[in-house]
């Protein structure tokens, strides 16, 4: 698995990150970052605002992280009243942006959406989205039932076929 814990988009534009209250009178927002570690975020610039006009870059000049959340300020946006229409906004990435992986790993936003099936051939749902554990990434799969398998490659998740949009699992349909 990958470090960027990203939902999918419709478009190149992948959801990473939302800005939360701001921060003191200089126009600085706390960021929540969906990127693992945290910080990682910062890897991955500019960042972007869906907008009435469509996806606007925000040019980060400034940062600092506190306990787990970053706070942040946006080149030409200096003051408190300024900021303040971005709080709760969500900050998106370009796909281009992100790192190439090694042969079987995955980015969390490339697996949901995705049909998951057993071994048996028994159709368990869909992936609605991914939770980290600290043990192992989980996935959450939306069927008739709701089922919460780990993602542990070779032993419980034996294929996933991005083309096929499926992934086949060792998992029992009665859990």
């Amino acid at each position: 698995m990958s470090d960027v814990h990203l939902t999918k988009s419709p478009t190149q534009y992948l959801l990473a990150a939302k800005l939360g209250a701001v921060h003191g009178l200089k126009g600085y927002l706390k960021l929540h970052s969906f990127t693992e570690p945290f910080d990682n975020i910062l890897k991955y610039r500019p960042w972007f605002i869906d907008s009435a006009a469509g996806f606007v870059p925000l040019i980060c000049d400034l940062h600092q992280r506190q306990a787990k959340v970053l706070v942040v300020h946006f080149e030409g946006l200096h003051s408190r009243e300024v900021t303040e229409h971005l709080c709760n906004k969500e900050l998106y990435i370009q796909r281009k942006q992100l790192l190439p992986l090694k042969k079987g790993d995955y980015y969390w936003q490339d697996l949901v959406g995705l049909r998951v099936e057993n071994i048996d051939g028994v159709a368990l749902g869909i992936v609605t989205s991914m939770l980290a554990t600290g043990a192992n990434d989980v996935l959450y799969i939306e069927g008739k039932k709701i089922h919460c398998v780990p993602y542990l490659p070779k032993q419980v998740i034996k294929q996933v076929d991005k083309v096929a949009g499926l992934i086949l699992v060792d998992w029992p349909d009665e859990l």
